[in-house]
């Protein structure tokens, strides 16, 4: 609205100045005061619309979209009052709502499962940490049961303890193989977790990049981070795609559509 106003002011001022009751045109520092208001809330502006996609990952974009909106807010060089205490209101008010965005729920997750982002917009070390400690635990959660192997390997053992007793007489070779077999799979087990980590030392895709497209292709080098991505990266962080769902079909089902189907009849 603020923009459509400064790019119509040289015409408006002229309409006004024929039109004896119209009210005063703005004067040309109440102009410029527009021009940094304008100026300011183009990040949020800009926010808002990446952040109402319905089509692509939303809720890994929250904690880097928002250090790119203070970051760009701080940048912009204010002198009037208004515009000030406006960039200094927008700072606060970022801080106060998203100060613990890092440590809330599935977004810092999806931030470091997002290729183009990983952990480069942690601002507190403590809960990036924090958030490779939860996947991790989840990645260990994903370890596969015990096989039978270990249940042959004792079965074995105790068949061959019995076979010294004189109450066996059957004999399994294999028991030695099944023991070190069992004890390999206990050894490649534990290093799952070492997964994030190795994810995390590759660099970073490029942004517009599809994450979801990029852990198609990275899901043979992390089999288990792939099903955790997938669950998380799919998480929508607004409500906006459900609301656009309600607006179609109000503009679909409306009081002169209503009687279609008896008109047909």
């Amino acid at each position: 609205m603020v923009e459509r106003f400064l790019k119509l002011s040289s015409m408006i001022s002229g309409i006004l100045l024929t039109k004896p009751n119209a009210p005063d045109m703005l004067t040309g520092r109440e102009l410029n005061d527009l021009k940094g208001i304008c100026a300011l809330l183009h990040p949020l502006e800009n926010l808002t619309t990446k952040m109402s996609g319905e089509k692509y990952a939303v809720i890994s974009t929250v904690i880097p979209l928002l250090n790119c909106v203070k970051s760009a807010t701080e940048s912009i060089i204010v002198e009037s009052d208004i515009c000030i205490d406006l960039q200094k209101n927008i700072l606060s008010e970022i801080h106060r709502r998203f100060k613990d965005i890092e440590k809330f729920n599935d977004f810092p997750l999806a931030t470091l499962l997002d290729p183009r982002f990983k952990n480069v917009h942690f601002k507190n070390p403590v809960n990036c940490h924090a958030a490779i400690d939860r996947i991790k635990n989840m990645l260990q959660l994903q370890l596969p049961q015990p096989s039978n192997l270990e249940d042959q390997a004792s079965t074995s053992h105790a068949e061959q303890v019995d076979l010294n007793n004189g109450k066996k007489d059957n004999f399994d070779l294999w028991a030695y193989h099944s023991e070190i077999a069992t004890s390999q799979i206990q050894r490649r087990t534990q290093p799952i977790s070492q997964e994030i980590y190795e994810y995390l030392q590759k660099p970073v895709v490029p942004v517009n990049s599809n994450p979801l497209e990029v852990w198609e292709v990275h899901k043979t080098m992390y089999p288990n981070l792939y099903t955790i991505a997938n669950e998380k990266l799919s998480i929508i962080a607004t409500s906006v795609p459900s609301e656009r769902l309600f607006s179609k079909a109000g503009a679909t089902i409306s009081k002169s559509r209503n009687r279609l189907i008896a008109l047909q009849q």
